[in-house]
């Protein structure tokens, strides 16, 4: 069972917890059983009249009370020591599932969207933690109670015990076909419900986009759409596990009737008609005890579908270093023949590169939309892992470099930073929490975050808001570029990260840059080729390749790519906004 699996991963002291409480629960179901037969037995046997009537009416009820009693305290003592051993166990499970979130390549998000992380962490464990904290219990209890009973039964009529014992295998027939439809529903369903979250979640944060293009009827007719599909599935599946779980049920109530008007066309003596009837009411109990337990499956089937996706989540296979582990002592970088190819596309975003990043200087990488710029970085960083090939850093394989060493080796500032929803001090200082207030002030002056600082009612202590919503694109970027600048790691990566700022603040911002950032090594994805001439070396990609390398010198000699990227640019730059259309400036008409 999935389920087992996942308790494998707790704690030696919370398996045992949770195997004490199925003990226990053991306990109170048999207590249960003997309850039931207390009273049942002695009233219809030969031995009632032996102790006497009036002494019976005296122990009866004292038995009866004290197994109640024995019931209760071992239900109680079950659930003091399971739940924490649940809740335990959930806690282990939701501290893998977020360590590992951190340990697999960015890709696999690809597959699993934050929506549905989301419902795996918090809806799926949970349904994890009903099962081992109550269904499991209650379960065993129940069948605990059921096979007692059905026992005794058998004792005091094998015929009635034989037919109750048919019900039951009946039962279990049924039961097994509703397993195989909930199966069948949860494989339905759960790619349903994945989908609804997951348009949800897009409806959500495309909203202002939706509102902006008046497209508000159209994305709400496709989200009533799958919400809808995902009703249909529900009530389809629930109207044929309904049928089979109500038929199941009274599979064994039909087969009681049945075996008692066969004993009592048997019995010979008013002795024997009694024992029947006893041993069909231990038989009815059993099937209340049974049916009873038709809810906690339900549960635990829950439970065991949830941790069966919660497993494959989890043998999603993370970023390893390979042995031996080693670190670099210098910071060039090296790509061999590297290639990268992404999920569900035919053409690889990499093809086979090869060149050298120097340590210390800046890189620039230029090349159009599409050209598998950003990929580079993000092979780098470690975020995505290459299809073939070797990258280097100072000669060591990155795969072989420890996960934490290389995070605080590499900086990756985003062309869409994210920032948490924390005071804005606590975001520059994600890198370096150390960092005293004076190196904060003295990199806000730097990188032009002073006036935003001003500008927050709190300073430095102003929540951002979620993602940093409260602020404008270029403040998020410098806002991000100030983190990266303090925790002045050897090897930045920068994806476009003046791409919000204006011309005036960009020119500030690269000032700091270069000063802060002298003597790292820096690689820079950036679509301006007046940011790239001042790079110390420039590498061109076109279609995933390598199509040029050099300084902005050698390359605008070439004549290649580079150069016609160049003069795009300049051209473009005397463009302007026409009386209802782009056209050239009047300079520009006129030649």
């Amino acid at each position: 069972m999935k389920l087992i699996a996942l308790i494998g991963r707790t704690p030696r002291s919370t398996r045992v917890g949770i195997v004490v409480q199925l003990l226990l629960q053991l306990a109170a179901g048999g207590c249960a059983a003997l309850a039931i037969a207390t009273l049942a037995v002695p009233a219809w046997t030969d031995g009632a009249q032996s102790i006497g009537t009036g002494l019976l009416v005296i122990l009866a009820p004292i038995a009866v009370l004290g197994l109640i009693g024995m019931r209760i305290v071992a239900s109680a003592v079950a659930g003091r020591i399971g739940m924490p051993a649940a809740f335990a166990a959930t806690t282990v499970l939701r501290r893998a599932l977020l360590r590992h979130v951190v340990d697999v390549p960015l890709d696999v998000f690809s597959r699993w969207s934050s929506a549905r992380l989301g419902m795996i962490a918090t809806d799926q464990v949970r349904k994890v933690e009903i099962a081992f904290s109550f269904a499991v219990g209650e379960l065993v209890s129940c069948w605990a109670t059921t096979g007692l009973l059905l026992a005794l039964c058998c004792a005091l009529s094998w015929r009635i015990g034989a037919a109750a014992l048919l019900g039951v295998g009946l039962y279990a027939l049924t039961s097994w076909l509703s397993d195989r439809l909930i199966a069948r529903a949860f494989a339905a369903l759960q790619p349903a419900t994945n989908e609804a979250a997951r348009r949800i979640e897009e409806h959500l944060q495309g909203l202002a986009t939706i509102r902006a293009h008046g497209a508000l009827p159209l994305r709400e007719s496709a989200l009533t759409t799958v919400i809808g599909r995902l009703r249909d599935i529900m009530v389809a599946h629930s109207l044929r596990l309904s049928g089979a779980v109500r038929s199941g049920a009274a599979t064994i109530d039909i087969a009681v009737f049945a075996g008692f008007a066969w004993a009592a066309s048997q019995a010979e003596s008013a002795a024997a008609l009694t024992a029947a009837g006893c041993a069909a009411v231990l038989a009815i109990g059993a099937n209340r005890a049974l049916a009873r337990s038709a809810a906690y499956l339900a549960l635990l089937r829950l439970g065991e579908s949830a941790a069966a996706e919660i497993g494959e989540f989890l043998a999603a296979p993370p970023l390893t270093c390979q042995p031996p582990a080693a670190i670099p002592d210098r910071f060039d970088i090296a790509f061999d023949g590297v290639t990268l190819a992404y999920d569900g596309r035919s053409n690889a975003a990499l093809r086979g590169l090869d060149f050298k990043v120097p340590a210390g200087q800046v890189t620039a990488i230029v090349g159009p939309s599409g050209a598998g710029k950003s990929s580079i970085l993000a092979l780098v960083a470690r975020h995505r892992e290459a299809s073939a090939g070797t990258i280097t850093i100072g000669g060591v394989d990155i795969r072989r470099i420890p996960a934490e060493a290389l995070a605080q080796f590499v900086t990756f500032v985003e062309q869409e930073p994210f920032l948490f929803n924390r005071p804005l001090g606590d975001n520059v200082r994600l890198g370096r929490p150390e960092a005293r207030q004076h190196e904060l002030d003295a990199l806000a002056r730097d990188v032009g975050l002073d006036e935003v600082v001003a500008g927050l009612d709190k300073g430095w202590d102003s929540i951002v808001g979620e993602a940093g919503g409260t602020l404008s694109g270029g403040e998020r970027q410098r806002v991000a570029i100030a983190r990266a600048a303090l925790k002045d790691s050897p090897i930045v990566l920068l994806d476009e990260a003046t791409s919000s700022l204006d011309a005036d603040m960009e020119a500030l911002v690269r000032t700091a840059l270069a000063r802060r950032f002298a003597g790292r090594t820096v690689l820079i994805v950036t679509h301006r080729m007046s940011i790239a001439a001042q790079a110390d070396h420039i590498v061109v990609l076109a279609d995933g390749r390598l199509v040029g390398a050099g300084t902005h010198e050698v390359l605008l000699a070439a004549d290649g790519l580079y150069a016609k990227l160049c003069e795009a640019e300049q051209r473009s730059a005397g463009w302007r906004l026409g009386a209802g259309r782009a056209g050239p400036s009047s300079a520009s008409a006129r030649r």
